[in-house]
C-alpha cells in the first residue's frame, strides 16, 4: 500500500551536498586583485547563509568583467544556495566554457544538475571532474550519491569494482563496493568486501559506518550499533555515522539514544538543514510530538528558507497530523523549489486522491514509479519494461496482448484487478503479474485473464504496464469514474464447506453472530502506528452476548491471543489460512468481517462480503474523507476515529451497531 514519505537529500553523505567553494586561479581572463577579494568576501557571506549579500556582491563584479570565470562559478554558487539550479547551471557552464578543466567547477556543476534530478549527466559531469583531478574527494563523494540514487546496484557494483582495480590498496573503494552491494542485497558479500576495506586500514572510519550499514540490513542491530559506535569513535565529527547509528536506535525503538545523535549532526553542521529536517521528522515519527517536529522545521527554514526537502517533510507530517490542505499547499512548494521532486509529487498525489481531486492526483501518483524510497519496489518492474515495452497509457490496446503488473501489497492487487476488465473493454489480451498466495483467489475473477505466477516464464505479450497506473491510463478524474462492482472475486465452493465444517465445530450456536476480525497489519509499514488497533482496546468487544469472534490475523499482532482471559474469546483461523484462496473460503461463512485497513478488507469487498473497516483520522487516501461508505466496495461500511488515537470511540460505535446487527440475526 502506499504510504507517505519522508526523504533525505540524498543517502551519500548525511548533510546537504555542498559545492566546492575554493577559489580556482586561471591564467586567463585577467583580473584584479579587488575582484578577487570581493568574491572571496561573496564565498565566505554564502557560508554564513547570506545569500542576498553574497549575490549582491557577486554581480557587481560580473557588472565590471562578466567573463570573469571565478565570479561566474561563484554566482553559480549563490544560485545553489537559493535552489535555484537552473540559474545556477547557466553560471557555472560560464565558467567552465572559460575553465574547462577545474575539476572543481565539473564537480559543482555535476552537482547542480543532480539537483534536477538529471542523475546520467551528473555521474558524465563527476566522471569528468575526477579524471581532471583524481583526488577530488568531493567529485567523489557526488559520484557516490549519483550512483546511489540511480537506483541501479548493478551499475554502481560495477564501477566500484573498476574503482578497486584502479586502486587495489585504497579502502575508499572497497568501501562504497560495499554499500553497493548492500543496496543489491548482497549482505554477505558486502560483509566481506568491507572487512577487506578494514584490512587495509583498519581505523578507516567510513567502512565501519558501511559495516554498520550492512549489519543493519541484515537486521543484527547490536553489531550494527557497535560498528557504528567505532567508527564515530574515530571520527567524532563524521554526521553520516552519526545519522546511520540513529536509524539503527530508531529501529530498535530506543529513540531517546537516537535523537541525541541527531542532535549532535546539528551541533556539528548547525548551517545545514538536513540536521533540523530529519530531527523534525522523528519527534513526529517516534514520539508523535508534532509540535517538537515543526519547531524544528521552523530552525531548518532559518537555515535555509528554499529548501525544497523541508517542505515536503513538513507536508508529510501535516497530513499525517490531519492539516491535509496544509499539507498540499507545502508539497506544491516544494516541487516550486525543486520541479523534478518525485518524493514531493507523490506526497502531493496521495493528499490530493485523499481529497477525490483524481484528476491531477492520478498523474502526480505516477510519480511513485521513480521515488527513491520506493525503488526496491519498482526495480524489477522497470527491468521488465526492457523485456517487454511499457504502454504508453494512450495507444490503442485492439488486438494487442498486455501483461499487467502487481505491484506494492496484495490489497492494491486486489483493489486494481478490476482494471483488468477495463483494459479488456479496450481490446486487449489481458495476462496478470500474481503474487503466489493471490494465484488461487484470483482463478475466480475470470477465465478471459491469463494469470502469470512468479515462477512462471513470462508471455509473449507486446507490451506491458502496473495495475496502479490503470486509473491515469482510463481517465479515472472522479471518484463517480471509479469502476465498482458488487464482486468480483468469490471462494471456492470446496474450499468455502471445509472451512464452513470448521467454523460450525468452532461456534456455540448457528443464531450467534459469526464476526471475522482483524485488528493488526503490518508492523512494518510506515503508518502502521495509526492504523493498528492494541488488541487491549478490541477487548470490549468480545464480551458482548451472541457474538463471535474469528481471527484472520496473519503475523506478529497474533502474538496477543495467548494473554486473553479465558472468558475473552477469539477463535484464530487466520494461522490455518495457507493463502488468500483459504482466507476468502473463511470469509465465506462469517456473517461480518470487521478489520483495520490491511488485505483482508479489500478482499471482503472484492467479495461483495458485508465489511466494516476501521479507520485512523487520518486514513489512506484510497478511503477518502468524511464518508462511511466506499465507491470502491459497495459492501463496506466505514468507521473513522473522529481524533487521532481515539479507537474508543471507534469501539464503542462498532459495539452498538453489532448489538443492533446480532439481533436482527435472531
Amino acid at each position: 500500500m502506499s504510504t507517505r514519505k519522508s526523504s533525505n537529500k540524498h543517502a551519500l553523505p548525511a548533510q546537504k551536498a555542498q559545492p566546492a567553494t575554493k577559489v580556482s586561479q586561471p591564467a586567463a581572463p585577467k583580473y584584479n586583485l579587488q575582484d578577487l577579494l570581493e568574491i572571496r568576501k561573496c564565498l565566505d557571506l554564502l557560508d554564513d547563509s547570506k545569500s542576498d549579500e553574497a549575490k549582491a556582491l557577486c554581480m557587481s563584479v560580473l557588472a565590471r568583467n562578466p567573463t570573469l570565470v571565478f565570479a561566474n562559478h561563484a554566482r553559480g554558487l549563490v544560485a545553489m544556495k537559493e535552489s535555484k539550479f537552473t540559474e545556477g547551471e547557466h553560471y557555472l557552464l560560464k565558467a567552465i566554457e572559460a575553465d574547462p578543466d577545474n575539476a572543481d567547477y565539473l564537480g559543482n556543476l555535476a552537482t547542480c544538475v543532480l539537483n534536477q534530478d538529471r542523475i546520467d549527466e551528473s555521474i558524465k559531469l563527476y566522471e569528468r571532474a575526477i579524471a581532471v583531478d583524481g583526488e577530488n574527494r568531493a567529485a567523489r563523494i557526488g559520484l557516490a550519491n549519483a550512483l546511489h540514487q540511480k537506483n541501479d546496484p548493478e551499475a554502481s557494483i560495477a564501477y566500484f569494482q573498476d574503482a578497486v582495480q584502479r586502486e587495489p590498496k585504497a579502502p575508499g573503494p572497497l568501501s562504497h563496493l560495499g554499500r553497493a552491494l548492500i543496496d543489491a542485497k548482497r549482505y554477505e558479500e558486502a560483509v566481506a568486501t568491507i572487512l577487506k576495506s578494514l584490512e587495509l586500514q583498519i581505523n578507516f572510519a567510513p567502512s565501519h559506518t558501511a559495516l554498520g550499514e550492512a549489519f543493519h540490513a541484515m537486521e543484527m542491530y547490536k553489531e550494527a550499533i557497535e560498528s557504528h559506535k567505532t567508527a564515530i569513535l574515530l571520527d567524532p565529527q563524521d554526521t553520516y555515522a552519526h545519522n546511520k547509528i540513529a536509524d539503527t536506535y530508531l529501529k530498535l525503538k530506543r529513540v531517546d539514544e537516537a535523537h541525541e545523535h541527531l542532535m549532535r549532526i546539528i551541533e556539528i553542521a548547525p548551517k545545514d538543514p538536513n540536521g533540523y529536517v530529519k530531527l523534525g521528522a522523528s519527534y513526529f515519527t517516534a514520539k508523535d510530538d508534532f509540535e517538537a517536529s515543526m519547531a524544528m522545521f521552523r530552525r531548518a527554514l532559518e537555515v535555509d528558507p528554499k529548501y525544497a526537502l523541508t517542505y515536503n517533510n513538513i507536508g508529510a507530517v501535516q497530513h499525517d497530523h490531519g492539516e491535509t490542505s496544509e499539507a498540499v499547499a507545502n508539497f506544491r512548494t516544494a516541487l516550486e523549489l525543486r520541479p523534478n521532486y518525485p518524493t514531493a509529487k507523490h506526497n502531493l498525489a496521495l493528499s490530493l486522491l485523499l481529497h477525490g481531486e483524481f484528476k491531477e492526483g492520478w498523474e502526480c501518483h505516477e510519480s511513485r514509479l521513480i521515488t527513491r524510497e520506493r525503488s526496491h519496489v519498482y526495480r524489477v518492474i522497470h527491468k521488465l519494461f526492457e523485456v517487454i515495452p511499457k504502454w504508453d497509457g494512450k495507444s490503442s490496446l485492439a488486438g494487442k496482448y498486455i501483461l499487467l503488473m502487481h505491484e506494492q501489497g496484495f490489497g492494491d492487487s486486489i483493489q486494481f484487478l478490476r482494471y483488468a476488465r477495463k483494459v479488456m473493454e479496450m481490446g486487449a489480451r489481458v495476462a496478470v503479474h500474481v503474487k503466489n498466495p493471490l494465484y488461487r483467489l484470483f482463478q475466480s475473477f475470470t477465465p478471459e485473464v491469463t494469470l502469470i505466477r512468479e515462477s512462471d516464464p513470462l508471455p509473449p505479450a507486446d507490451c506491458s504496464y502496473v495495475l496502479m497506473s490503470l486509473p491515469y491510463a482510463t481517465g479515472m478524474e472522479r471518484v463517480e469514474d471509479i469502476p465498482t462492482y458488487p464482486s468480483y472475486l468469490a471462494a471456492d465452493a470446496l474450499l468455502a464447506a471445509a472451512w464452513r465444517e470448521k467454523i460450525a465445530a468452532l461456534s456455540k450456536s448457528p443464531q450467534h453472530l459469526r464476526v471475522g476480525i482483524v485488528w493488526g497489519g503490518n508492523p512494518e509499514h510506515g503508518n502502521d502506528r495509526h492504523r493498528s488497533i492494541p488488541l487491549d482496546r478490541v477487548k470490549q468487544l468480545l464480551t458482548l452476548p451472541k457474538i463471535e469472534f474469528y481471527s484472520l490475523q496473519k503475523g506478529k499482532p497474533l502474538e496477543g491471543l495467548k494473554d486473553l482471559p479465558p472468558e475473552m474469546v477469539i477463535h484464530d483461523l487466520g494461522s490455518a489460512c495457507e493463502d488468500f484462496a483459504d482466507t476468502a473460503a473463511a470469509i465465506s461463512t462469517l456473517d461480518l468481517v470487521i478489520s483495520v485497513d490491511t488485505s483482508v478488507v479489500h478482499l471482503a469487498g472484492a467479495m461483495g462480503h458485508p465489511t466494516w473497516v476501521l479507520l485512523p483520522h487520518v486514513p489512506d487516501w484510497r478511503w477518502l474523507n468524511d464518508r462511511d461508505d466506499s465507491p470502491w466496495y459497495p459492501s463496506m461500511r466505514l468507521f473513522r476515529q473522529p481524533a487521532i488515537q481515539d479507537w474508543d470511540s471507534v469501539m464503542q460505535h462498532v459495539a452498538q451497531e453489532l448489538i443492533a446487527l446480532q439481533q436482527k440475526k435472531t
